[in-house]
């Protein structure tokens, strides 16, 4: 009897997908990147931990291949299985295992989706911070996997640093109980730190205990509108300098911006910023009254303030449509997450200008200007294969710049396998060949997401 066969008799027949689902088994297959779907032998969907220690030996014992999946919403191909492997999707691992409000603390399983968690904690008024564009429909398993962060990084921080501790399944190891339920450990090597961000390349993330914030009392925005990319990014720094300290610093280009500004925002033009305060509800208001007279004395052609509910959903429903709108006004978009350091930002997007120009293609940028964590999108009215080689060579420039200034190929997206091969621009040979024997020894037979994040090591089945 066949692995694969084997596995079957640790889950009851309605926790697998097999040949007989074709369909469903393509749809496991992909994930938000722009790699084509592969369709795994099999798709397991368990809901209990000794079911995940049971695929994990049983395939670590025949070799099988493992990509592990939380909601399939990451945009590198993190997700993508490699040839001849099984899909083990967390999604009906979903339940809050316990929300401590006096610790400020809250345990979940992989499969819990990450508003619906932060919508949990804010019933008790607490806070949980990390907030992807996917927030509605990600996992938190996911998240942990990728380091996931979003708009309130910049105050906040991202998935790692809320991380307190977590069981995990490597090959290797087994169950793996990792950091503790306390706010400060310093117990020992930080491996908690090592398995977020991983994206399941050493091991499947079983239980996750999650530190929260008490809840902010009050948030409101200002958005305003500049009349070029270049002064919107100048006034981040200056808010800074000044002493402001916002829960998130939004930017768009004009491009990204007048794809995105619809309906109630369609009269406005230029480049974006958008700034959100929180805090005590009697200092929000007056912080985000100076900050839009500040705005305006810098430059801003339009300053917006939120007054009440329906204008904040609005603002950030114009900052987290614009991925959306920006694929829907083409053909063919590739976009890249990288980070620069925050005073090399208006730099980057000279830079970024200039490769679009060299490579014939049209550029939009956005994003996380509190981080210099730039989402580039480089943009052709032709189908990818007729601008292939240009949009390759693009990329490949567009990293190679962000480097130069001391940036990193990622800022929250991972690496996966879109920029696996990139990972020696930025890794040293010593560092990649560290990175490589840790995961020999947590997956000794490349069986976790192989051919992923780190290059050289490709599918267990090659």
């Amino acid at each position: 009897m066949s692995g694969y066969s084997l596995l079957k008799n640790y889950l009851d027949p309605k926790q697998i997908l097999d040949e007989s689902s074709p369909e469903l088994l393509h749809e496991y297959g992909q994930d938000e990147s722009n790699f084509a779907a592969v369709s795994p032998r099999l798709v397991l969907f368990p809901s209990e931990v000794s079911q995940l220690q049971d695929i994990v030996a049983l395939c670590n014992e025949n070799t099988i291949a493992i990509t592990p999946r939380g909601a399939g919403s990451g945009r590198t191909g993190g997700a993508v299985p490699s040839p001849d492997s099984i899909v083990v999707s967390t999604e009906r691992m979903n339940k809050i295992l316990d929300l401590d409000v006096e610790n400020l603390r809250i345990r979940v399983q992989p499969g819990v989706i990450t508003g619906e968690l932060a919508t949990a904690a804010q019933k008790q008024q607490m806070f949980y911070p990390p907030d992807p564009a996917s927030l509605e429909y990600c996992s938190i398993g996911g998240n942990v996997a990728c380091n996931a962060g979003g708009p309130r990084a910049f105050r906040y921080g991202v998935t790692r640093n809320y991380v307190l501790g977590l069981k995990a399944i490597s090959p290797g190891q087994g169950l793996l109980k990792l950091g503790s339920q306390t706010m400060k450990s310093v117990s020992g090597y930080d491996l908690t730190s090592l398995l977020v961000g991983s994206e399941g390349t050493l091991g499947l993330i079983a239980e996750i205990d999650l530190k929260l914030l008490p809840h902010p009392q009050k948030r409101q925005s200002v958005l305003a509108f500049f009349p070029s990319a270049e002064m919107s990014i100048r006034c981040v720094s200056e808010l800074i300098q000044r002493r402001y300290w916002p829960s998130a610093l939004e930017f768009a280009d004009e491009i990204a911006t007048k794809a995105a500004c619809r309906a109630k925002f369609k009269s406005f033009k230029g480049s974006m910023l958008l700034v959100s305060i929180d805090g005590r509800a009697d200092t929000v208001h007056s912080e985000v009254t100076d900050v839009g007279l500040t705005l305006e004395k810098l430059g801003a052609s339009d300053v917006l303030v939120a007054q009440n509910t329906k204008d904040e959903r609005e603002f950030w429903q114009l900052r987290r449509g614009m991925s959306k709108a920006l694929r829907e006004s083409c053909v063919c978009r590739v976009s890249e997450d990288i980070c620069v350091p925050r005073n090399r930002m208006a730099e980057m997007l000279r830079s970024i200008e200039s490769i679009a120009n060299d490579n014939q293609l049209q550029h939009a940028t956005f994003g996380h200007a509190g981080d210099g964590n730039l989402h580039a999108s480089f943009i052709a009215n032709k189908p990818r294969e007729l601008v292939s080689s240009q949009i390759d060579r693009a990329i490949h420039q567009l990293f190679a710049s962000a480097l130069s200034m001391g940036g990193t190929l990622s800022g929250e997206h991972g690496i996966g396998l879109s920029k696996r091969d990139y990972m020696p621009l930025e890794h040293s040979p010593d560092s990649l060949s560290l990175q490589r024997g840790i995961k020999r020894l947590l997956d000794p037979k490349n069986i976790m997401n192989p051919g992923k994040v780190l290059p050289e090591f490709q599918s267990c089945h090659e």
